[in-house]
């Protein structure tokens, strides 16, 4: 099949680039002709024919808005077998809705006044949900596909449950004694002692977890070191500080 995979970035940092990512690398060696129109790449897409999309690079809001126009007009005259979209465009004929609605997200949140990228997404959203052109919304799970039956109910007919993958080479259980014994050597943390985890994006730094956080890089770590103080005195054990921790901690 000629097969397009639309999507802002594809990369390996954020759970869509590298699902998306990892889905043209499977379809390519399947022997399908994979074309990807984004707007940044990583270097190792082997195989795929790349169109770069152009955006607006300023900007929240704009930047959303011009990738979604001018991604309609880069595909327009373009013919494929299938479209996938994965994000905020409105010109994919199979949609993967990763984190539900964004019309769920701003219920949940109460937000009394929309941004202005918030109603740019909203506006691509309700085209997205009421375009005939779109035949298959995929949902990594039930909640996910009731948001979207909740907001847009023309689209119930058309949901499909399709879980998200593990990689079962990464996540094997034959190599958990021997990461487990490392990750306890590079954390120096005593045998037995109770250790809690707290899993980000793999290479997160302090300014971007305080970005979600929604707080000052030195607030979030006060309130960290607080946290960890408080921890220790629970557990009576030191509190190790915050360590960036690879694979091999199988979280």
């Amino acid at each position: 099949m000629k097969v397009a995979l639309v999507h802002p970035k594809f990369g390996h940092t954020g759970g869509a680039e590298r699902y998306v990512t990892g889905l043209a690398r499977g379809l390519v060696e399947r022997g399908h002709e994979i074309h990807l129109f984004g707007r940044r790449f990583t270097k190792d897409l082997r195989g795929s024919a790349i169109h770069r999309v152009p955006a607006i690079p300023f900007g929240r809001a704009v930047k959303t808005w011009s990738f979604w126009k001018n991604s309609e007009r880069v595909l327009a005259s373009r013919h494929f077998d299938v479209v996938h979209g994965f994000g905020k465009t409105t010109c994919q004929t199979v949609h993967r809705t990763g984190g539900g609605t964004h019309a769920s997200f701003l219920g949940r949140q109460g937000k009394k006044e929309l941004s202005l990228y918030d109603r740019v997404v909203l506006r691509i959203e309700d085209r997205l949900f009421s375009s005939p052109r779109l035949r298959l919304v995929i949902c990594p799970s039930q909640w996910v596909a009731d948001e979207v039956k909740r907001h847009y109910p023309l689209m119930s007919a058309r949901l499909e449950i399709v879980s998200n993958g593990v990689d079962t080479v990464t996540f094997h259980p034959e190599g958990r004694s021997l990461d487990r014994d490392a990750l306890i050597k590079r954390l120096a943390v005593e045998r037995g002692a109770k250790v809690i985890l707290l899993v980000a994006i793999e290479e997160m730094s302090p300014a971007a977890v305080a970005k979600i956080c929604e707080l000052k890089p030195a607030a979030l770590r006060k309130r960290l070191s607080r946290a960890r103080k408080l921890l220790a005195q629970k557990l009576n054990k030191k509190a190790p500080g915050l360590n960036p921790v690879a694979s091999e901690a199988k979280a």
